[in-house]
């Protein structure tokens, strides 16, 4: 799915960015990542990450470990108000999600985007292999952009086609960027980098390095 295209000028970190959907007016986003395991019962990961960007700098991080964000990048339940009791983390992680045949696993993040900080203008959506060499490791891996209405249900937005960066640990799928217009756009980035979630530099070092094209939009 893509709606736009921006050039960009040459030399910059990227030369073309597609956005997969413009998601403005929505409160609340679902990436859901799955695959199957190399075999059956031998479980190893693919770990889907969120960092979480404010101008140049990369603020936290959500994952199978942290599973929410802290009130560096948004509000947190503890903050609720009267106007609104029932505040939720600005991103949750669901951790891993076992398939009870012992298949695969899946993981979920949930983006709030009304709890965000207003500083808030970038979140990186990174893939990465934990135990083998490379994602394509991993049979049948998919990922989904959901936009989940106010009843609960949820409208396919976008999808990510892994096959593509296979040969490669890790990749920066997309982004969820703050448009300078209003509203958010899901943009495809599609950066392949070393690093997993045992150690995050090499993949903050090429989120590091995209973030300027971004400010730039």
């Amino acid at each position: 799915m893509c709606l736009a295209e921006y050039e960009l000028l040459d030399g910059s970190a990227l030369q073309m960015l597609q956005v997969m959907c413009s998601v403005q007016g929505v409160q609340m986003l679902e990436f859901d990542l799955t695959w199957d395991y190399p075999a059956l019962n031998a479980q190893d990961y693919l770990d889907g990450t969120c960092m979480v960007c404010a101008g140049p700098n990369i603020l936290e991080y959500v994952d199978f470990r942290t599973n929410t964000t802290t009130d560096k990048s948004g509000f947190v339940p503890d903050q609720a108000t009267e106007e609104n009791p029932n505040r939720q983390a600005a991103l949750q992680h669901s951790g891993d999600v076992h398939r009870p045949n012992g298949t695969g696993c899946s993981h979920k993040i949930v983006v709030y985007t009304s709890q965000l900080h207003d500083y808030v203008d970038n979140l990186f959506f990174v893939l990465s292999a934990w135990n083998a060499a490379t994602i394509g490791a991993y049979p049948r891996p998919q990922v989904n952009v959901y936009q989940v209405l106010q009843n609960g249900e949820k409208e396919l937005r976008g999808t990510y086609e892994i096959a593509r960066a296979k040969a490669h640990e890790a990749v920066v799928m997309c982004c969820l960027h703050r448009s300078a217009i209003g509203g958010w756009e899901v943009v495809l980035v599609e950066a392949y980098s070393a690093g997993n979630a045992k150690n995050y530099n090499h993949i903050k070092q090429t989120i590091t390095g995209m973030i300027p094209t971004f400010m730039a939009l």
